[in-house]
């Protein structure tokens, strides 16, 4: 696009970027959500704040936390789309896919300090009622405590 609009050859456009400005090609990184910058700086402040917080040590050890997310199947985007000219000093870019297909699944997902804990994709067409959910759970605490509840089933 830059050798049609200046008229120059792709060779010469080449070595202007690379050698002349030092730049080169990378591809945007992919993140779940881009944030505003007012959400950074509250993101920011909460990590912050549980940070310097020493009884959040063993608080923490035992939180189990779970999030529920539809995963969408996506059209292949190859490198060269997705690619652009950066120098050194400029920050990688970023991009949240946009376009969703109408092929999806539910993952449901718990964690802990440690990583996950358990994991469940929701069968098709299955609704996450409180029955199914119950089911999860059962299946959480199972894989969370089996010595406790052993004799409870």
């Amino acid at each position: 696009m830059i050798a049609e609009e200046l008229s120059l050859g792709k060779s010469s456009i080449h070595t202007i970027l690379r050698e002349h400005l030092d730049m080169k090609k990378v591809c945007a990184k992919i993140v779940l959500k881009l944030l505003n910058p007012e959400q950074k700086l509250r993101w920011k402040e909460c990590c912050a704040d549980w940070k310097t917080s020493e009884e959040n040590d063993e608080f923490l050890e035992r939180v189990i936390t779970g999030d529920e997310s539809w995963i969408y199947d996506y059209d292949i985007e190859l490198e060269s789309q997705n690619s652009v000219w950066k120098n050194k000093e400029s920050p990688r870019p970023k991009k949240s896919r946009k376009s969703k297909s109408k092929i999806k699944v539910m993952l449901l997902v718990f964690y802990d300090c440690h990583g996950i804990v358990h994991h469940k994709f929701a069968p098709e067409g299955q609704t996450a009622n409180a029955a199914f959910y119950m089911e999860v759970l059962k299946r959480l605490r199972d894989r969370v405590r089996p010595e406790l509840w052993e004799g409870r089933r």
